[in-house]
This record gives C-alpha cells, sequence and structure tokens, in this order.
C-alpha cells in the first residue's frame, strides 16, 4: 500500500487537532483499536519529534479507534513552544497480529507530507493557566486542615473492552478513619457511561463510586474527585474538568457481580452510596482496590493514575483519674 500525501498546518499557541481516516479497499473503516500508531516528524531546524498512542504524556495524545479514526490532538502549550516554520512528517502503522507464523508484525507508511505553523502576531503566555489538574488534587484542595491526611497513589489502569479491571494500594495505618476521598486523574474513554467503578476497602461494604453515568462536560483526560465534603449539588454528572463531587446515589439500578458468578446478594454484602460506613473504620490497615468493569461493547479506555486519600482522626490519650 502506497503512503497518501496530506499536508496540514498548526496554529502555534492553540490547541490542535489532526485527524486522518483509514479505509480499506471497498471503502470501510478499518478498526485500528489495538495497531500501534507512531508519527516521526522532522522540522527544517533538523529537530525529530516523535508521537505515538501507547505513550501517556501531558504534551500530547495520540489515540487509534475501531471507527478507523487516527487522532492527535495538540495542547496550546505544547504548540507554542514550536519554533519551526515547516516540517515533515511520517506517520507509520503496524498490525495487531501476524499474517502468517513468524512473519512478525506487518508495519507500513500510512501517511506522509507536510506541516506548516502558522505563527501568532503577538506572544502568549500558557503556562499562567497551564497548571496540571494532578496538582490541584494532590495538594488536597478539601478541607484538610485540621486533619492528618495521607494519600496513597495508585497505578495507571488500562480498561478492556468489556472486562473488569482492578488496581489496589496497600495501606498501613491502623488509626480510625475520619473521612475519605478518592481521585481519578486523567479518563480517557469514548464512552464513560460503559463503565462501573466501586472502592474495595479490606472489609466492609464495597462503596459504588460510578454507574454508566454520562458527563456533560466529558472532555478525554476528565480528572475528578469523590469526596463527602464536596459541595452540595456537585454530582459526576454535571462536574467539570478538576472537580470534587459527590456520589450520586445508584445502588438500585445497577447490575453487579464479582466477577466470579456471585453477586452482592448472595455474598450478604450491602453496596453502599457513600463513605459514612468507613467513618471510624478500624483497622484501615490492609489492601484498598478500586475495581472499574467495562459493561458494554465498542471502546476500551485508560486512567492515568488514581488516589486513595484517608484523613485518620487524632487519637488523644486518656488519663485515668484516681
Amino acid at each position: 500500500m502506497a503512503a497518501a500525501t496530506h499536508n496540514f498546518s498548526i496554529e502555534q499557541g492553540s490547541d490542535n487537532q489532526i485527524i486522518f481516516e483509514y479505509l480499506d479497499e471497498n471503502n470501510q473503516l478499518v478498526d485500528l483499536s489495538n495497531y500501534h500508531v507512531s508519527m516521526t516528524v522532522k522540522d527544517n531546524n533538523g529537530t525529530i519529534y516523535y508521537y505515538n498512542n501507547f505513550t501517556k504524556t501531558s504534551s500530547y495524545r495520540m489515540t487509534a479507534s475501531n471507527l478507523g479514526r487516527i487522532i492527535l490532538d495538540l495542547p496550546a502549550k505544547t504548540t507554542n513552544e514550536y519554533s519551526f516554520n515547516t516540517a515533515v512528517y511520517d506517520l507509520d502503522i503496524q498490525e495487531p497480529n501476524e499474517q502468517y507464523v513468524g512473519s512478525g508484525l506487518k508495519k507500513y507508511r500510512f501517511a506522509q507530507g507536510g506541516i506548516t505553523i502558522i505563527k501568532r502576531n503577538t506572544s502568549i503566555n500558557i503556562s499562567d493557566n497551564m497548571e496540571p489538574i494532578t496538582e490541584h488534587l494532590n495538594k488536597c484542595q478539601l478541607d484538610c486542615s485540621s486533619l492528618d491526611a495521607v494519600i496513597y497513589d495508585g497505578n495507571r489502569i488500562d480498561i478492556p473492552d468489556n472486562h473488569k479491571v482492578s488496581s489496589t494500594v496497600f495501606v498501613t495505618d491502623h488509626r480510625p478513619i475520619q473521612s475519605v476521598d478518592v481521585v481519578i486523574n486523567g479518563m480517557y474513554h469514548r464512552n464513560p457511561q460503559d463503565l462501573t467503578m466501586f472502592l474495595v476497602p479490606p472489609s466492609g461494604n464495597k462503596v459504588l463510586l460510578f454507574a454508566n453515568h454520562k458527563i456533560s462536560n466529558y472532555r478525554p483526560g476528565f480528572s475528578f474527585a469523590f469526596s463527602d465534603q464536596a459541595p452540595s449539588g456537585h454530582y459526576i454528572n454535571n462536574a467539570f474538568d478538576g472537580d470534587s463531587c459527590r456520589i450520586l446515589n445508584k445502588v438500585n439500578s445497577i447490575r453487579y457481580d464479582n466477577g466470579d458468578g456471585s453477586s452482592i446478594s448472595t455474598s450478604n454484602e450491602v453496596l453502599s452510596s457513600s463513605f459514612d460506613h468507613l467513618v471510624n473504620y478500624v483497622p484501615a490497615s490492609g489492601y484498598w482496590s478500586l475495581d472499574i468493569f467495562d459493561n458494554d461493547l465498542g471502546s476500551s479506555g485508560v486512567i492515568d493514575d488514581w488516589k486513595l486519600l484517608i484523613r485518620y482522626q487524632d487519637i488523644i490519650p486518656t488519663t485515668q483519674e484516681d
């Protein structure tokens, strides 16, 4: 297959999105959801830039979808730093399966062309408005002033289509709990309403955090926190990127199983819609996990990381009178 030639421009200091569509010989869109895609750019100064769909970074985002689309998103903070005038690029695709045993994964150049930078007439200071959301969430912007707050860092979570996945953190503290928050950083999923999320403490009832909600303000990379201290009326369905929100109670409208054929009802467990039952919870020590279910076919996703934030009660020693 000969590489297609496509030239495009990038506006300096603005968000830019470049979209390619892959059609087969019958003019049908090709499912690219498991393909590896990479773009190599060489500017007129000789500098090389490299983008791909398997690296998560705040500098760009590249995706390959089951709808035959390759999308490169470049935020304003990245394009503002481009000092070149023109560049050339090659866009390469690697298929997920061998054509025959031992042949290796097929790789070919899908597109090539030129890039022109549309320069700004005035300079712009992007950094004033580009503090990462994760910094806001990590600094415990909720009311932690009089409490001992500890943040436990969860890992990146890849969410396979129509599957369950879990990520675990280990807590060693034995003090009673004052409150619990859960932070979700950088959620990328074409259909967030496919998802349900549960916080699973070492013992006691699971907390249903997210239940096939439609997020009206969703955009790729959405970050949010679940907290009983969030303002009244703030829920995930009306949250903005970086918001804290209360848990919207959907325990009576969600189908849930434990992934082994057993359900909440058969395990004598009550599914909770808040963190209330974790207050004074002892011991807090042990494994806490975030369980995510993709309940519908059609798309996979990823969460850059998640965090469990626990505020502990100060234990004041009692004195015994004679």
